[in-house]
C-alpha cells in the first residue's frame, strides 16, 4: 500500500468530494516552440514539381514546373480564402524539378 502526500490527504478530507485532474500542456521541444501548421489551400493542380517560400514581409511565393514551363505566384496576405491560382508563366523551359528559397525580401528560383 502506498502513502498519500499531505496535499492529497488534505484534498481527500475537504468538503468537496468531486475529484479533478489538472493538466498542463507545453508546445515546446527542448525549450524551442514548435511550429504550428494551418492548411490555407487545397489545390486543384495536378501533382508535379513545386516549391514554396515566404519572404521577410510574410508574402507567400510558389513555383511549379508544368508542361515545359515554369509558373510563379505571389500571395501578399496568405489566408484561407485567398486566391492561390498560378498567374505568371515565367516563359522559361522547365521540365524537371524546381525549388524556391527566400532571404529577407529576395526570392531565388532554381529549376532544370
Amino acid at each position: 500500500m502506498r502513502t498519500l502526500s499531505s496535499t492529497l490527504l488534505t484534498a481527500q478530507k475537504s468538503p468537496s468530494s468531486l475529484p479533478y485532474v489538472e493538466a498542463k500542456v507545453y508546445d515546446f521541444e527542448q525549450g524551442i516552440k514548435r511550429l504550428t501548421w494551418e492548411r490555407l489551400y487545397t489545390g486543384t493542380e495536378p501533382d508535379n514539381h513545386h516549391g514554396i517560400a515566404f519572404d521577410g514581409e510574410g508574402s507567400m511565393h510558389r513555383v511549379a514546373s508544368r508542361h515545359v514551363c515554369l509558373l510563379y505566384h505571389k500571395t501578399s496576405s496568405p489566408a484561407p480564402g485567398s486566391d492561390f491560382s498560378f498567374k505568371i508563366n515565367m516563359g522559361v523551359y522547365c521540365q524537371g524539378p524546381c525549388a524556391i528559397a527566400s532571404y529577407g525580401a529576395r526570392i531565388y528560383i532554381f529549376f532544370l
